[in-house]
Formats: structure tokens, C-alpha cells, sequence
């Protein structure tokens, strides 16, 4: 049957093979000749864009096709050169016809358009079919005239319903817009290659379209070329001929049409069973009745022989009929899964039919068993159960005999059965006499059913909605889960009924015209959609709906997983309302957030604050490096490396001070709070809280200012003391000198006597400078005990408090500014001193300390040195103790408040912290931590008194005459050739002339104060216009001027403070003269 259908079907294929090569075989010497003037050309080729599967623009925008596939092979063969492109139908054919491309790759062939077209010979016959909706009433092509008709423009099908002379004709630009527009419901029909629209039936999914049986039309599909171009015909069909010859044409065939010429092969197999099913069935029965007729007839004529020979010639027609039936009944057999037993119950004998025995893997001769043999083959724990429901039956008990069970194939396997039987004769004391019946191998059966009870069995287990629904969207199947988010009983309930009606009718077009269409085309769809309980209570779902399809890959079955997301969303809700809250929060708060990564240190999150403080929009800053913040790189880097030291010690908040910038470039004081977030136990986030202090340090500046200021008052009279006390001692010895002098005593120990005096009043000048002006502290390496005990002495002259210093072995110095720090103890010590007013004891402690964080998280991981004031006076109370260092604050009814405020200010500026330990009645420990400087040594008095002679050229710029003249003497006793400026034009003057002369200034020294004319600051840049090499000096009154504190930074080379004496000025000139030489 198959190799008669298969014959059938090949037919088509095979005439209009060999049709083109018997022609090919006979045109072959012209094809050649024509074929080679074409060589070289290059073609324009057009095709259709949107006629599969003959040629069609695929997904990735490149042509393909059946047409195509060939079109190229030919090309291919017949070395032609060409471009090709695919476009509109109607606008390809107007080009050919208008000579604007060379050939197409497929065209029908028909008597109008070979009057104008070249064809090329048939490589497929085409037939032509009416498509219609499932349930329409057209059966014909002829009841299509009056309907509304749908073709492509231009196409062949366009022609044929215009010369027929159809009323209602629809075109479209393509046969899948045709179909599409048919399944919608428009329009009644379509006009369409029968293989074609089939094609485009099962890429499509398109599920409520058929094609009438009954063709009506076939039409020869060629190449078409101008009518004027006989020599490109000729290498086309040459080309042809070729693909058809080597297998090519076969292949390309198969590949694009195989699948559905198996479909068809199978639909006509079905068809034939079908009618052989209707024709022969009551043959069929009528054979099984005659074979068991037959068999007891054999019987009685054994029995009978002598008195039936009359009856030979009845018998032999008769059993060749039963061997035809039999014939018959045995080819029905093996068109089915059924085999057949017949059961002698008097012999036990047993005869199975050719499939039972191919179903146990036996030869037929060796399954002629007895009863009791082919009892044998039961597996143990089927055994009672098929005897009880066999004896049932030849008792009378049931009509028929049925049982499923396993029996054991050749090789040992078990395989299930299914066994149906009957009676067909009993004796007269109703006792059995024979039996027969079928068996089917029902294995596979059994495999779906258990694993259908294992699906089963896991859906109701799990913890997810599952639901499936026929094509027509009737449910099916709903496990308990679905069931309770659908509030009801039992599957029962919603059996059969349409699952849109479970959707919100706003879903219903999306499911019906986007999801089912989109799932059905295997594409993957989920996500969130809600769903209506019984009750009609909205449950929000995410869903993962998907198509369940036969073994011949057809959709069978729609099916969805459904998880319930009430407490999702809910847990989401609140994580929005709690986001919300902590964004208002944040951006109610004045400092900026920043959360960065690290350590990439890309900004993650800033709250609103940066646009207030920084300038920029929170989304300007997003993904970009931390680094665009800082004011320059000098300063990033630093933060970097601390930040790194940070994390490396373990340290979980640290604060920095730096300079940062905003959007317009300026800088400003920032002060930053930061904290680490891990993840597996590395820092993978850095929080910060940033906060504009320049106010505030402003604030300090101001507060140290009137603080200074305050101080002066209260130390007026003992300074006034003081320097009247040195201004005696000066004199008196300067006198004893003059006296001295001209009595023959010791005048050198009398004038140095005097010029110690001079320098304690050098020293109590710069205490006054410092609380008057503040600035940046002139740092220098010192003893802190030394400077600890003379301020300590200086604080308490005069009262009845008296103190103890206590010093360790190898005390670190620091790098500081004696007079700020000087202030600092001062402070200290005075409050102390005020809060014995009956008197007492100061305990002084200076010691090292080896590392800093371990006192403080404040501090670096490095060695600082630890000054110590405790007295045993009032306290302070415990909730005053956070609030002494805010400026203005007392407890003292005749106190600023500006103390403690103006000594935190200076021991922050030296890289320290003071903390303060103290309780109400018993006293207070006041500890400042000041940065060490172990391995930097202090200047020894010996090596600042000595003198050091030199030579070298040296200009002084003074306006005080005074200076001018005790300079000009100086410098002649130290070996040096000077001359003098009273400003900073007759500086620049002089300094220029000397250069021009060729004996220039080794040194230039500049008091950086000129009243009323310009001072060293601003004569210094002028001087480095002329000579980038000048060395130059600052000289000033005001130590803590910043110039004084940094004066490199300004251009300077050195700095001499006044007053100076002649060894200062003497090492200074030293060191940059013969020390540079």
C-alpha cells in the first residue's frame, strides 16, 4: 500500500523531471551556444519578498526559498554573475516586464503572459486550491464567484479570478497576509498554490484554516526572463537540466517540500484505511465468524467423511473462500496493533496468531502452547487476579473476559497485555467448550499512565498553581494548588469551563491576540498578570504559560504554571514604602550620602543633598569614579591612601578632613564620615556622610581670633609685668656694661646677660602674636616637656596651685608650633588652675604612645606623644561633658566659653585630638595626642648660638632704618658685601642692575611687610620673572604669618623670624650660600 502511494506521489515529480531533461538532451547544442554569451554578464535578479516557501525574505533579512535554492544551484553550475534582490511582487514584475532586471526567479507560466515574458521550462507544477475557514459552507471553486476572494496582486490566482470573471476580489501584497485576514474572520476565501498554502498553514500555526480537497487548477512554475534575451533562456534551462541530472534538484526538492509530501502521504494512508475500515469491517466480522464456523466444520466432516462425499465439491469452494477470508482477516491484522488467540478448553490447546507471537519474540511454531504452558508466561503477581476474572466469565458471571497484565517476552522482558475474550460454545451441561479473542501490547500505555500518576502526583504536591486547557480553552486539568488560589472545592468545579473567564477582561485580548499566538509559535513567554478567584477577589500571578503538542509536533494542549505573588508584592509594597521612607529621610538630613563601590569607587547612591552642597543632579553623578568630587588629585590620593590603612586595620568609622570640590570648580572644607559594608567578609561598599564645614571652620578661625583676644585681657598686667621686668633687666645690664667697660670688668657676660632677656622677650612677643592672629601653625621640631613646663610656669606665676611634670625615658619630640601650642597648655592649665580655687597640685605627664588607633579609632595607626593635665579640682557633670568644646560654652559665671573651643581648633590643625575624662567632685584629666617626630632630631642651643662666617653678595629690603644699619654691620662682621632696599620696587631695581652688571645677589632677604609700598610677597613673584634661581629670604614680625608657615610654597628659600640674632642670620645665609656651593 505505502510503495503504491508513495508511487502515486512521486509521479508528479518525476514526469516534469524527465521532461526537462529530454529536453535539456535535445537542446542541449543551443543551450551551450547561447549559455556562453552570457557568461560574464552581470544580472539583476528579482524574486518575491513574501511568497513562501518558494522565495521570501527569512528572519535574518536574507532571501530564501525553494526558487532561490534552485535559482543559485543553476547559477552556480553555469558560472553567471548576478545580484539579487527581493521586493514586492507587483513591483518585480512591472520591473521585468519594463526591461528593469534581467529575469525573476519564479513566475507562472500562462498564454498572456508568454506574449510579452521568456519562461524558462517548468521546474514544478503547481495546483491551485480554495482555502476556506473551518465551518464554511464553500465546497467548490464554482461558489466562489460571488464571495468576497482574497489573492496576491499580480499573482497568478489574480489573473485567473479576473478572466473567470469573480465580482468581489480582494488583493494583498503576500499569500500570508491572505491567510491572516482569512483566520480573522475577513473576507471568505482565498485563492492559493494548495502545497503553498499549507506551508504557510504550519509556519504560521494557523489553526481555523483548511484547503477544499478538490484542486481546481495547475500551473507551470518557470524562470522568467525579457522575451528579448533568448541566450539567458537558454543557460537557464541548460542549468535546469544539469541540477536535474547530478541530484541537485532532488535535494533542494526534499528540503523545502519532503515534509509536507510526508504529511500528504500520510493523510491518503489515512484516507484508505479509513475506507477500508468502512468497506470491510463487516467483512471482517463476517470472516472471524466464518473462520470459527469453518474450524467446527473440519470437525464434523473428519467424523463425517464417508456419508458427506456428495458434499467435496460444496467444501473445497468453501475453503477457498475461508483461505480468502482468512487472507483478508490476516492483512487486517497486520494493519493493526491487535493479536488474535483461539482456545480449545477440552485439549487446552492454545493457537495464537503471527502478532502474538512477534509481540513475545517467539516464532509461530513455538508458541503453540497448552494452557498450562502459557500460564507460565503470567508474571507471579498477576497470576490470581487474570484466573479469578477468567473463571468469573466460564462461570456465567460476566459477559465477557478482560484483564491487563504482564507477560514475559522471549528475552525475558515483561510486557503488559490487555486480553479480551469470549465463549463461543459450551456443551449441553453448559460447560466451555472453546474461547477465542484478541491481545494488544499495551506497554506504552502503561509507561503514560505511570508517568501521568508521577505528574499527577507532583503537581498536587507542588506549591504552584498548574492548569491545562484544550485548544478551544476549556479546562482540563487543575491541581489543588490552582483550585485554592481560585477559591474553589475541587477541579470538578472548573472543569470544562473557559479559563479566560478566571482573567481580567482587560487580559482577554492580550491572551487571545498576543500570548496563545505567540506561545504557539514555540516562543517563550512570562510573567506577572492577575487572575479572579471565585469569589472575585484579584490575586496577582506570575505565570509561564506553554503549548503542549503530539508526537506529530501539533498543538494538542495549552498549559500554565501559576505561582501565587500576594506575599511578593506585598513584601515589595513594603520595601517601597520603607525605600520612600529612608529617601525622605535621607534627603531631609543636610549632609550628602554617597554609597560607593570599592574598589572600583563608582558612585552607587547620593541622596539630594549633593545637588545643594556639590552642584551636581543626583543622576549627573551616578557610575562615575568618586575622584570628580575631590578638589585635586594630591588630595584623592591622599583620602585613598588613609581610606586603605583604614580598611587594612579593621577600623569600622573613620573621619577625614579634605579639601572637595563642587560642579563650578570651587573647593571647599569637607568633613567625611565613612563606614564599610561587606560581602563574604571583603569590603565591597563604602558609605560616607559629607559635610560642608567651611562655615565652620570659619567659625573656629573666628573663635581662636576672639579667644586670643579674650586671653589678652585676662594676661594683660602679668605681660605688661613681664615685659617691663625684661625691659629692666635689659637696661640694667647694658648699663653695668657701659660701667664695666670703663672699670675694666667683664663687659661680654653683661651684654650676653642682656641678650638672653632679649630673647625671653622675643619669646613672650610671640606668644601675643599667636593669640592675636591666629593662621597656620609654624611648625618646627621641639621637646613637648620643655614647652609643656614653660607654659605650665608662665600660666601659674603668682597663685596658689602649684605643678608636677612627669616625663618617660626618650620622650618623642613633635613637629609643632610652639607659640599655638604654648596657647593650648596655657588654656589647659588655666582651667585647671580655675577649678582649684582653694589651691592644689597639677600633675603634667608627657608619654609615647606606639600606636594611635588603639587609644582612638580617631586616630592613625602611627605613634603620637600623650600631654596629660589632671587636677583634683570641681569636675565638670556627666551631660556637660559632650558640649565643652562648643564654642561659648561655660560653667564658669566669669569664663568666654572659648578655651577649650580655641584649643581644639589648634591641636585638630596639628593632626591631634583632646579628650577629656572628668567626674563632678573629684577632678579632670584633660589628654592631647599630638603626631610624634621619632626619627627628626631638635636643633641644640649650641648648634643655633654658634656664629658662621662666609662671604657672598647679599640685598636687605627694610623700611625700618634702624634695621638697616644693625644689618649692614652684621653682615660686614660675617664676611659679607651687602646693600640695602626700602622696598620692593627699589628690591627689583637694584636686584635687576646687579644681574645686567654680571655680579649678582647670592641672597636676598625681604621683610614681607612694607607700609605703604610693596612687601616681600609681592616682590618675590617679580624677582622670579628675572632670575628663576633667586634666593631669597622672608623676613617678618608676624611669625604666624602663613607666608612664615610655608614660605617654599611662596617662593622662598629660607625664613628668619624677628628679632633674629646674628647666629640665626648666620646659619640661614650659610645654608643657602656655602651649603648650595
Amino acid at each position: 500500500m505505502r510503495i503504491f502511494i508513495n508511487y502515486l506521489l512521486s509521479i508528479r515529480n518525476n514526469f516534469f523531471t524527465r521532461l526537462i531533461v529530454l529536453a535539456g538532451t535535445v537542446c542541449f547544442p543551443f543551450f551551450y551556444s547561447t549559455a556562453c554569451a552570457v557568461v560574464g554578464r552581470d544580472l539583476v535578479v528579482h524574486g518575491d519578498r513574501s511568497y513562501p516557501p518558494y522565495e521570501y525574505i527569512d528572519k535574518n533579512g536574507n532571501p530564501a526559498g525553494f526558487n532561490i535554492d534552485l535559482f543559485q544551484a543553476v547559477a552556480k553550475e553555469m558560472g553567471l554573475s548576478y545580484s539579487l534582490t527581493l521586493d514586492e511582487w507587483n513591483t518585480v514584475r512591472s520591473k521585468l516586464e519594463n526591461g528593469e532586471c534581467d529575469m525573476l526567479t519564479g513566475m507562472f507560466l500562462s498564454p498572456g503572459r508568454a506574449e510579452k515574458i521568456g519562461f524558462s521550462l517548468p521546474f514544478i507544477i503547481v495546483t491551485h486550491a480554495v482555502f476556506v475557514r473551518h465551518g464554511s459552507e464553500i465546497t467548490s471553486i464554482e461558489e466562489c464567484k460571488d464571495k468576497e476572494v482574497i489573492v496576491q496582486q499580480s499573482d497568478m490566482m489574480h489573473d485567473y479570478a479576473r478572466l473567470q470573471g469573480f465580482t468581489n476580489i480582494i488583493t494583498v501584497p503576500s499569500p500570508c497576509d491572505a491567510l491572516k485576514m482569512l483566520s480573522e474572520g475577513k473576507h471568505d476565501c482565498v485563492l492559493l498554490g494548495k502545497l503553498q498554502g499549507e506551508y504557510i498553514l504550519r509556519t504560521e500555526n494557523i489553526m481555523n484554516v483548511r484547503a477544499l480537497k478538490n484542486t481546481f487548477m495547475s500551473s507551470s512554475y518557470c524562470f522568467a526572463v525579457p522575451a528579448s534575451d533568448p541566450e539567458l533562456l537558454g543557460a537557464l534551462n541548460e542549468g535546469l537540466n544539469i541540477v536535474k541530472r547530478n541530484g541537485v534538484f532532488d535535494k533542494i526538492y526534499e528540503k523545502w517540500f519532503g515534509v509536507l509530501d510526508k504529511d500528504l502521504e500520510h493523510n491518503h494512508l489515512q484516507e484508505i484505511i479509513m475506507w477500508l475500515a468502512v468497506v470491510f469491517l463487516p467483512f471482517v466480522v463476517m470472516l472471524v465468524v466464518s473462520t470459527i464456523w469453518s474450524y467446527s466444520l473440519k470437525q464434523q466432516v473428519a467424523r463425517q467423511t464417508a456419508q458427506l462425499k456428495e458434499e467435496l465439491s460444496l467444501r473445497e469452494n468453501a475453503e477457498k473462500r475461508l483461505e480468502k477470508s482468512e487472507e483478508r482477516l490476516s492483512l487486517a491484522l497486520d494493519a493493526s496493533d491487535y493479536g488474535m488467540w483461539d482456545w480449545q478448553i477440552e485439549d487446552e490447546e492454545i493457537f495464537f496468531s503471527q502478532q502474538f507471537s512477534r509481540l513475545l519474540g517467539f516464532k509461530e511454531r513455538d508458541i503453540k502452547l497448552r494452557f498450562n504452558n502459557w500460564e507460565e508466561l503470567i508474571h507471579p503477581e498477576d497470576v490470581l487476579a487474570v484466573k479469578d476474572n477468567l473463571q468469573r466469565h466460564m462461570e456465567g458471571v460476566s459477559t465477557h473476559f478482560q484483564s491487563e497484565f504482564r507477560l514475559q517476552a522471549k528475552n525475558g522482558q515483561w510486557i503488559w497485555v490487555l486480553i479480551k475474550g469470549k465463549i463461543l460454545s459450551r456443551d449441553r451441561d453448559n460447560k466451555p467448550l472453546r474461547m477465542t479473542g484478541t491481545i494488544k501490547d499495551i506497554t506504552e500505555e502503561k509507561k503514560i499512565a505511570e508517568e501521568l500518576t508521577i505528574f499527577r502526583q507532583f503537581a498536587e504536591a507542588s506549591g504552584q498553581g498548574l492548569l491545562m486547557a484544550g485548544l478551544d480553552l476549556r479546562i482540563t486539568y487543575a491541581n489543588p494548588e490552582l483550585c485554592r488560589l481560585l477559591e474553589v472545592s475541587s477541579p470538578e468545579d472548573i472543569k470544562g469551563k473557559n479559563m479566560l473567564d478566571f482573567y481580567q477582561k482587560e487580559h482577554h485580548d492580550l491572551m487571545i491576540h498576543t500570548l496563545l499566538p505567540q506561545i504557539s509559535a514555540n516562543s517563550r513567554w512570562m510573567g506577572e498578570m492577575q487572575i479572579t478567584s471565585a469569589s472575585g477577589k484579584v490575586i496577582p500571578t506570575f505565570q509561564v504559560p506553554f503549548v503542549i503538542y503530539t508526537k506529530q509536533g501539533k498543538p494538542f494542549y495549552y498549559a500554565n504554571i501559576i505561582t501565587d505573588i500576594t506575599e511578593q508584592k506585598e513584601a515589595e509594597k513594603k520595601l517601597l514604602q520603607e525605600k520612600e521612607f529612608l529617601d525622605t529621610l535621607h534627603n531631609s538630613i543636610h549632609e550628602v550620602i554617597l554609597i560607593t563601590t570599592y574598589p572600583e569607587r563608582r558612585i552607587e547612591y547620593a541622596n539630594n543633598q549633593l545637588e545643594f552642597i556639590f552642584g551636581y543632579h543626583v543622576r549627573e553623578c551616578i557610575g562615575k569614579h568618586i575622584n570628580m568630587l575631590y578638589l585635586d588629585d594630591d588630595a584623592f590620593a591622599e583620602f585613598s591612601r588613609q581610606l586603605e590603612k583604614d580598611i587594612e586595620a579593621g577600623r569600622p568609622v573613620m573621619k577625614y578632613e579634605l579639601l572637595m570640590k563642587r560642579k563650578d570648580g570651587s573647593g571647599f572644607n569637607a568633613e567625611i564620615n565613612s563606614t564599610f559594608l561587606f560581602d563574604d567578609g571583603n569590603v565591597s561598599k563604602i558609605i560616607s556622610l559629607v559635610r560642608d564645614v567651611t562655615e565652620k571652620k570659619k567659625m573656629e578661625a573666628e573663635l581662636l581670633q576672639t579667644r586670643k583676644l579674650e586671653s589678652l585681657g585676662v594676661l594683660a598686667g602679668g605681660i605688661a609685668h613681664d615685659f617691663n621686668n625684661l625691659l629692666a633687666g635689659i637696661m640694667g645690664y647694658i648699663n653695668l656694661a657701659k660701667v664695666s667697660q670703663l672699670g675694666g670688668g667683664n663687659v661680654n657676660e653683661l651684654l650676653t646677660k642682656a641678650e638672653k632677656a632679649a630673647m625671653r622677650a622675643k619669646d613672650l612677643s610671640q606668644q601675643l602674636l599667636t593669640f592675636s592672629k591666629g593662621g597656620a601653625p609654624i611648625k618646627e621640631v621641639a621637646d613637648i616637656a620643655e614647652i609643656v613646663e614653660e607654659a605650665a610656669s608662665f600660666t601659674l606665676k603668682g597663685s596658689n596651685v602649684k605643678y608636677e611634670c612627669i616625663t618617660d625615658e626618650n620622650l618623642y619630640h613633635v613637629k609643632v608650633d610652639r607659640g599655638q601650642i604654648s596657647q593650648v597648655i596655657n588654656n589647659l592649665v588655666l582651667n585647671s588652675r580655675q577649678a582649684m580655687p582653694q589651691g592644689g597640685i597639677i600633675t603634667l605627664r608627657c608619654s609615647n604612645v606606639h600606636n594611635g588607633y588603639e587609644i582612638d579609632p580617631q586616630l592613625a595607626d602611627t605613634e603620637y606623644v600623650c600631654v596629660s593635665i589632671q587636677d583634683r579640682g570641681t569636675g565638670i557633670a556627666k551631660e556637660d561633658l559632650h558640649r565643652i568644646f562648643d564654642p561659648y560654652f561655660t560653667t564658669k559665671s566669669t569664663g568666654t566659653g572659648l578655651g577649650l573651643a580655641t584649643s581644639y581648633s589648634i591641636v585638630k590643625k596639628h593632626g591631634g585630638i583632646i579628650t577629656v575624662e572628668s567626674e563632678l567632685g573629684y577632678g579632670t584629666a584633660v589628654s592631647v595626642y599630638l603626631p610624634a617626630a621619632p626619627h627628626q632630631k631638635q636643633m641644640r642651643r649650641e648648634e643655633k648660638q654658634q656664629v658662621i662666617q662666609g662671604n657672598g653678595k647679599v640685598l636687605v629690603m627694610d623700611d625700618e632704618a634702624m634695621l638697616r644699619n644693625v644689618l649692614n654691620d652684621a653682615l660686614k662682621y660675617l664676611g659679607y658685601e651687602s646693600e640695602f632696599a626700602r622696598d620692593g620696587e627699589e628690591t627689583i631695581e637694584l636686584y635687576t642692575k646687579a644681574i645686567e652688571s654680571g655680579q649678582p645677589f647670592d641672597v636676598v632677604i625681604m621683610d614681607l611687610t612694607i607700609p605703604g609700598g610693596m612687601g616681600g610677597k609681592e616682590a618675590i613673584k617679580k624677582l622670579h620673572e628675572i632670575d628663576v634661581n633667586v634666593k631669597a629670604v622672608a623676613s617678618s614680625g608676624y611669625s604666624n604669618d602663613p607666608i612664615m608657615a610655608n614660605y617654599k610654597e611662596y617662593g622662598f628659600a629660607g625664613v628668619v623670624s624677628k628679632p633674629f640674632s646674628i647666629q640665626d642670620l648666620s646659619q640661614v645665609l650659610h645654608s643657602l650660600i656655602d651649603d648650595s656651593a
